[in-house]
């Protein structure tokens, strides 16, 4: 299930595969290269044959051209150098390639045959080619024997947006002034991968004395703002060769020349890079490309210094209010800021997309408390059908742009469980949802709610199970309904809970750390995509175990037993149970497939409520902790 695919997307995955490294061993893109090649000369020379064109292009889409085709590029210049074939024939067949009549994947062979035939002509074709993204990349790689290069790919990249944009400025070396003025103003934009985009050009070694020259003007200053908002956001700025110099300056003028949005999110995607680099350990005298703790600090002030004005809260939350950059740019700068807006402040970036998965967890996965029963709302009005229209199982690399909604469902779910929001109709409808988390997050929520069932839950449950294609998902169904899974051969065995469960306290007292004896024996996989790192366990004692008096059986928010407290370990723990005494465990470690579970065990000293009466279970189930 893939979107379809935009004219800036157009050569997108050829052109990430090139960038990525994607695609074969070295030896294995000479072999196929070779194998090309010959298949390549065997329908130029000899006798004029259909046959041998589709032996071809079966070669071609067997394996395609973005996974070596600079091996062949190679082979081929090698061949034209040493003059042992035709040179007349060969260019009939680089434009019977590249008439489009045997598929893409001819064109790109023809391209780089082509290229060995540099004329004005060919340097014309070649240009229009490369206005295509589907052929850009093939273009670039043909284009290393043209004299005057760079101005071929400066032509071109005028012409450009989008991957086949990224594909021409990453080979570019900028020569003139007005090359180089370009890469900066107007080479460093893209509507796809921005960051990209502004990592080639402050990468671009011709580009860092030119970068270095320029007096900051307003225009050049706003500039470098978009430079280091998109560069610095996922790289740390002291990676950069010359990013020592460039931020230095920039954050001098910072505090005077500081005033838009743009403005705001360099100053703020600076400070995050480089207080993270000062965490990471960063020490005097080796400090990397020039920076120091030193040099650091005095640019974190400065930054400081121009982000601690008032007009900025206006600033972020009109461009809220009217978008223009990505949300997570604008959600950054609110972070950065402390803004706490209104729920309808953030309906303008949802109206661009109606699921944004940044928007709804900032929403509700890092302030629920204030937006959840707001997004809950948004969410069930707005969620489109194709989230509800049937139970399916895909594959990890199937998951595609097309289940951002689905994504952003399964974190809203889960947070209703967290918070123990009931909505059983809503949770019911889930159940038909594509992604498998989604439903899994959905019986989970029915778990939660059972006291409040009507006589639809069992029949919408039983139904649900017949069609269920993910087993884990099944696993979850068939213990909600109370049955075993006939097929697992291991123990799958539930306990009655205390009708009033422990909730962690700040002053809860920590035991132990040791692992679940017996896991071995169940059935773990039941528990598969339920159980996490950080889940509360519950303790429950067994004095009528027939092999050990002292045994304490741990079991799962519904019931299912994972296994027993070691026996070397439990003496102490029973006697404190055994006089009334409540306790409790975290799951540290998991490990479904070599039966490994290890927990942390706690005593309950009393129940905690935080202001609004809320348990502080959550806070520890984001991540084990010491109460």
């Amino acid at each position: 299930m893939k979107l379809s695919e935009t004219e800036n997307d157009s050569g997108k995955q050829d052109i990430t595969n090139a960038f990525l490294g994607e695609g074969l061993p070295g030896p294995a893109q000479e072999q196929a290269a070779l194998k090309t090649e010959k298949a390549a000369v065997l329908a130029c020379l000899s006798e004029p044959s259909e046959t041998k064109m589709e032996t071809l292009c079966h070669r071609l889409e067997e394996v395609p051209l973005s996974f070596y085709f600079v091996r062949l590029n190679e082979r081929f210049r090698s061949l034209f150098s040493e003059g042992i074939f035709d040179r007349d024939c060969f260019h009939s067949f680089a434009e019977k390639l590249v008439s489009g009549k045997y598929g893409k994947e001819a064109v790109k062979l023809g391209i780089l045959i082509l290229a060995n035939y540099e004329d004005a002509k060919t340097r014309s074709a070649l240009q229009k080619f490369g206005t295509d993204g589907n052929y850009t990349l093939y273009v670039v790689e043909a284009s290393k024997t043209f004299s005057r290069r760079e101005s071929f790919l400066f032509e071109l990249a005028k012409r450009l947006d989008g991957y086949a944009k990224m594909a021409v400025t990453s080979a570019m070396r900028p020569l003139t002034d007005e090359m180089k003025q370009w890469m900066f103003l107007e080479g460093s934009k893209n509507s796809v991968l921005p960051e990209m985009a502004a990592i080639i050009c402050l990468e671009n070694a011709d580009m860092v004395s030119y970068m270095k020259s320029l007096p900051i003007s307003a225009e050049v200053f706003g500039t470098f703002s978009r430079l280091f908002s998109n560069a610095f956001r996922n790289s740390k700025i002291i990676d950069f060769t010359a990013s020592m110099p460039l931020v230095t300056a920039y954050a001098e003028a910072a505090p005077e020349m500081a005033q838009t949005f743009l403005d705001y999110s360099a100053l703020q995607t600076i400070s995050a890079s480089l207080t993270l680099s000062l965490r990471d350990g960063l020490k005097s005298g080796s400090g990397k490309n020039g920076w120091a703790p030193s040099s650091v600090q005095s640019v974190l002030a400065k930054c400081q210094r121009a982000m601690n004005r008032e007009t900025w809260h206006g600033i972020i939350l009109s461009e809220m209010r009217n978008p223009s950059f990505s949300s997570r740019k604008i959600l950054d700068a609110a972070r950065a800021d402390g803004l706490k807006p209104d729920f309808t402040d953030f309906l303008p970036m949802l109206w661009h997309s109606p699921c944004d998965f940044s928007v709804i967890n900032y929403l509700i996965g890092e302030n629920y408390r204030t937006y959840t029963q707001d997004t809950l709302c948004y969410m069930k009005a707005n969620l489109p059908e194709k989230v509800f229209s049937g139970a399916l199982n895909p594959a990890e690399n199937e998951i595609s742009q097309d289940y951002e909604p689905d994504l952003a469902l399964c974190l809203l779910l889960k947070e209703m469980n967290l918070e123990v929001i009931t909505d059983l109709p809503f949770f019911l409808r889930c159940l038909d949802c594509r992604l498998p988390d989604c439903r899994k997050e959905a019986v989970r929520g029915l778990r939660q709610s059972r006291t409040l069932w009507g006589a639809e839950v069992i029949p919408a449950l039983e139904k649900a199970l017949g069609y269920e294609p993910a087993k884990q998902v099944k696993k979850c169904i068939l213990r909600l309904l109370g049955r075993k899974d006939e097929k697992s051969a291991k123990e799958q065995r539930y306990v009655e809970l205390p009708t009033s469960p422990v909730e962690p306290d700040a002053e809860d007292v920590f035991l132990l750390k040791t692992h679940i004896a017996g896991a071995y024996y169940r059935d773990l996989m039941a528990v598969d995509g339920v159980l996490e790192e950080g889940d509360m366990l519950y303790l429950v004692r067994e004095p009528e175990n027939a092999y050990d008096s002292n045994a304490i059986l741990i079991a799962t928010d519904d019931g299912y037993v994972l296994g027993y407290l070691p026996r070397a370990e439990n003496r102490f723990p029973a006697a404190l149970m055994d006089s009334g005494r409540a306790l409790y465990a975290f799951l540290t470690d998991i490990d479904l497939a070599k039966s490994q579970l290890f927990v942390e065990i706690y005593l309950s000293q009393k129940t905690n409520l935080d202001t609004s009466g809320r348990p502080i279970l959550r806070l520890l189930q984001d991540k084990p902790q010491k109460p």
